[in-house]
């Protein structure tokens, strides 16, 4: 159980027996290690995560912003990108219905841009899953390439930027057969040759996915301040380092990524310990949350809590909205016997892989 928000914990008091160290980070050198990984459940199960928030309404335009979006992703040939196996499971996954939950009472055109987005966004993690990112560098490389061509256009010199893209890029020069394309002054120099070339981004070829997301990216950035785009590209920038550091750690072979991270980086005795603790670090960091919310409020001059306030209810409408998405969405495979008449999930048995 997370700890009431009416003691006089503060965010750093407010601790499990995971974030405090009990568990201890492994090393590749521990003598236990395989022992544990050995002695370890291939079965487990992880209990209910209960909120404190209502239950999740679904907004009523979501199917038709559903249709939208999937054709507006078979306009760009996106879903040729996919194997078609793959393409009709995101179809079915219904992504739109994840905005959905969250926001329900959204303006129609900014829902339809966050459902466009959602749709892009799943597709293209759907292709990394499908094993694309390890089997083909090149593809790999050249939406790098592009991702980041979109997000410097406008600002190809910003120091915070080309950080990130350095980051990128020296993980990729770990892998062989990337090392050629993946390099700082090459991507660079291409961008400049681009901005000088083209007069607009929208004249620069581009690859099925980075087409889709330049329409997106220039409608979001259309009327923001340069420094909320500068966040927002870095944003996108850590996205693709954490694809990386996932295919690094994962080799895409498991699904439940955070479970197996926590029972790989600590010493956990079962995936169902692993488990029982991420579920603890979830409503940790919800009671961080809300205690944060409160102590800026009362900081803030009351001309700002109305702002302040909107923004706690989009991250809350997070919790319940993403939550809901994800024990009923065919993405999870989670069939319809795993789901209660309440809309809560069951306790589901997972099955894990071994390496």
């Amino acid at each position: 159980m997370a700890p009431s928000l009416d003691s006089d914990s503060t965010v750093l008091s407010i601790r499990s027996d995971f974030r405090e160290g009990r568990f201890l980070r492994q090393s590749k050198s521990d003598p236990n290690r395989d022992d544990i990984r050995s002695s370890s459940m291939n079965d487990y199960t992880v209990s209910d995560f209960q909120h404190r928030y209502p239950k999740a309404r679904l907004n009523p335009l979501a199917a038709q912003c559903h249709d939208i979006s999937n054709g507006w992703i078979v306009s760009f040939g996106i879903d040729k990108e996919l194997d078609p196996s793959v393409w009709q499971s995101c179809m079915a996954a219904k992504f739109c219905e994840l905005m959905g939950y969250i926001y329900d009472d959204i303006e129609p055109k900014d829902f339809l841009w966050l459902c466009k987005f959602t749709t892009c966004l799943f597709a293209f993690d759907s292709k990394l899953d499908d094993g694309e990112w390890a089997d083909r560098i090149d593809w790999s490389s050249d939406v790098i390439l592009d991702m980041n061509l979109v997000l410097l256009w406008n600002d190809p010199d910003n120091e915070r930027l080309l950080k990130g893209l350095k980051f990128i890029l020296d993980t990729l020069m770990e892998i062989e057969a990337s090392r050629k394309r993946a390099q700082l002054h090459t991507i660079h120099a291409d961008l400049v040759h681009a901005r000088n070339k083209f007069k607009s981004l929208l004249d620069v070829n581009l690859g099925a996915f980075m087409s889709g997301f330049r329409e997106l990216w220039l409608e979001y950035i259309e009327d923001l301040p340069a420094e909320c785009i500068t966040r927002q590209a870095e944003a996108y920038q850590q996205y693709i380092t954490g694809c990386l550091s996932e295919q690094e750690l994962l080799g895409n072979h498991h699904k439940n990524t955070l479970v197996y991270i926590v029972f790989q980086e600590h010493n956990c005795q079962s995936y169902t310990q692993a488990g029982e603790l991420v579920l603890e670090l979830l409503h940790d960091r919800i009671a961080e949350m809300e205690l944060a919310y409160e102590r800026l409020r009362s900081a803030a001059a009351p001309v700002f809590h109305p702002a302040i306030d909107l923004y706690m209810k989009t991250c809350r409408d997070w919790i319940p909205g993403t939550h809901e998405f994800h024990i009923t969405s065919s993405r999870y495979g989670l069939s319809n016997s795993s789901i209660s008449d309440t809309g809560k999930s069951k306790k589901v048995e997972h099955i894990i892989k071994r390496q």
